[in-house]
């Protein structure tokens, strides 16, 4: 069956919200990753939407990389993984383009990975996340401010309509 972007984005968003991962975050990975391709196959051998390296995919339970909702079901449970292994976003984007263990070893991240994970802040802020500026109609009140850092919607469990526009 053939896909159309705005439906591997709903995919994504969907399979994000299931797992507690930022729908904004996996939207950008998968948007610099593949540009929501689940054909994609890098010059590496990465594959699908998410770009999953075969020992990864398989790793991950995903026996066919090329079928989207395997794909970002297992990149997304990726993403989530690395984001408890080293604690903040920036990192964990890091280590899925560079390797956990490269990031555990404390190597320097190459050129490539600086500019990846560049891109993915900014797409990750152009979709409405962790580092978006807040939705100019909500004012936090002084005891609201500690948990200013959070995405906006997290503390509601609802999220904000502007982010259906990413999906239609």
């Amino acid at each position: 069956m053939a896909y159309t972007v705005p439906q591997i984005r709903s995919m994504v968003v969907s399979e994000a919200m299931r797992q507690g991962v930022d729908p904004a975050l996996a939207l950008a990975v998968a948007a610099n990753e593949s540009s929501f391709n689940p054909g994609a196959t890098s010059r590496v051998g990465a594959q699908g939407v998410m770009q999953l390296m075969p020992a990864t995919a398989k790793w991950l339970g995903v026996s066919d990389p090329y079928d989207p909702v395997q794909n970002i079901r297992g990149g997304v449970k990726y993403i989530k993984q690395l984001i408890g292994q080293f604690g903040d976003s920036r990192t964990a984007v890091a280590a899925y383009n560079f390797g956990p263990g490269n990031v555990s070893k404390g190597r320097k991240w190459p050129g490539e990975t600086e500019v990846y994970v560049g891109r993915v802040m900014n797409s990750w802020n152009e979709y409405g996340g962790e580092y978006a500026t807040p939705y100019p109609t909500i004012t936090p009140t002084p005891l609201e401010k500690s948990s200013w850092t959070r995405p906006l919607w997290a503390s509601t469990g609802t999220q904000p309509t502007a982010r259906k526009l990413v999906v239609e």
